[in-house]
This record gives C-alpha cells, sequence and structure tokens, in this order.
C-alpha cells in the first residue's frame, strides 16, 4: 500500500548475490503499469544474479559484461540526453531490450510509456566519477526526469537503499527542488 501511494519508485542495488523476489518484481510491474515513474539499479557483470532480477521487471535480458573506463555516446534524443553527448562507463553491464540511451545498453527505457529506466552501472554517480565525460548533467537529468514535471514530491519511494544510497537520493532531490527554484 506504501508503495502504490508513491509518486515515483527508486530500487538501489542491494547485494550482487541477492535477487528480487517474485512477489517484488510483480509489486514494481503493477506500480509502473500505472504509468508512474521507476528506476532500476544494477551493476557491473559481476553482479549477474541481481541485474537479471531487475531486467526481469520490464521483461529484459542481462547480457552480462562490463565495460570500465570506455565512453559511450548517447545514441536518442530524449530529456534523460538533453546536454549528454556521451557519459564513462565504470563497470556497466549490457542489457537486451527496451530502448538503450547510449551506444553501449547498460541504461535503457522500458515499456509503452517509456516510464521505467534500468541502470546498470551505480558507480556512473559517484562523485568521484560525476566529472567524466557528461556524467554529471545525465545525474541532474535523471532527477528532473523521476520527478516528472511537478515540483519534486517527498512522497517518492526508495526500496533497498543502504544508507550510503539514501543519502544519495536526499542529495538529489536536494539539487531538484533547487533547480526548480532557480527556474521560477
Amino acid at each position: 500500500a506504501q508503495v502504490g501511494a508513491a509518486d515515483a519508485l527508486w530500487v538501489t542495488a542491494r547485494n550482487y548475490f541477492e535477487t528480487m523476489s517474485a512477489t517484488e518484481i510483480s509489486n514494481i510491474q503493477t506500480f509502473a503499469a500505472t504509468g508512474k515513474r521507476v528506476v532500476l539499479f544494477g551493476e557491473h557483470g559481476g553482479w549477474g544474479t541481481w541485474n537479471t532480477s531487475i531486467l526481469a521487471v520490464p521483461g529484459g535480458t542481462n547480457l552480462g559484461g562490463g565495460q570500465s573506463g570506455v565512453i559511450t555516446a548517447s545514441s536518442v534524443s530524449h530529456p534523460l540526453t538533453v546536454g549528454v553527448g556521451s557519459v564513462e562507463l565504470l563497470g556497466g553491464s549490457a542489457a537486451a531490450g527496451g530502448t538503450s540511451l547510449f551506444a553501449y545498453d547498460f541504461i535503457n527505457l522500458w515499456g509503452a510509456g517509456q516510464n521505467v529506466l534500468t541502470i546498470q552501472d551505480s558507480n556512473l554517480f559517484q562523485n568521484a566519477n560525476l566529472a567524466s565525460a557528461d556524467n554529471n548533467p545525465l545525474a541532474l537529468n535523471l532527477v528532473d526526469w523521476i520527478a516528472g514535471s511537478a515540483a519534486f514530491s517527498a512522497n517518492a519511494f526508495v526500496i533497498s537503499a543502504p544508507p550510503a544510497a539514501f543519502l544519495f537520493v536526499l542529495g538529489l532531490a536536494g539539487i531538484a527542488v533547487w533547480r526548480r527554484r532557480l527556474n521560477i
């Protein structure tokens, strides 16, 4: 019931050896079917078990791999890629299916409403890596995208978040509010 009342859903990576249960996958699929936005984080090829479970939500396939230190160009025009010519992968794992936002298939949009986003390289948004290529503009676009067209809602719901990931999401929320105030 709590998740269904949220405006958006942000699922961070738990552990490389864990998987989401069939109930969790079904609940996220039900949430996404309402048209609300969902972000699912995976990681490099060593996280195959977790990556496979997050890709089960939109019906994708984990291809594994793990590109590191590779610059990959954006491949579609989308609000998430505005001002983003390329990003540097820091361990991205590839996925099959959906609409890939970059030449290397590690960030994909899914569904008829393109409201589910999988990102299989959480290192992309670590402080030390935000200055790489256009990683920072992508992070800011992600904040705007998950917030939707309305002001950022405190009604977003984060699951499976370790303390560091929670602080990251909280920081992104602060950036979204700050950016919205600048635009008013």
